[in-house]
């Protein structure tokens, strides 16, 4: 596992988020919040995921596909 920081957009169906962040070079998908999802526009598959956080929560979220995921690795 590799983390690095790097500039992150989001580009969505109806608008694009950026900002930094700790990225995980290995990951399979990236979470983001309801809220965030609803505002970019995401395209939900129906495919519901129950996670487990590091503090052992059990946590459900929705599977959704973006347009485009931008990563900018920084220095």
């Amino acid at each position: 596992m590799t983390i690095v920081k790097a500039r992150v957009s989001l580009h969505g169906f109806r608008d694009t988020y950026s900002c930094v962040a700790l990225v995980d070079t290995d990951a399979r998908m990236t979470l983001i919040d309801n809220v965030l999802a609803e505002r970019i526009g995401v395209e939900y598959t129906g495919r519901v995921l129950n996670l487990i956080s590091i503090s052992g929560q059990v946590l459900r979220a929705l599977e959704a596909v973006v347009p485009m995921l931008g990563l900018r690795m920084r220095s």
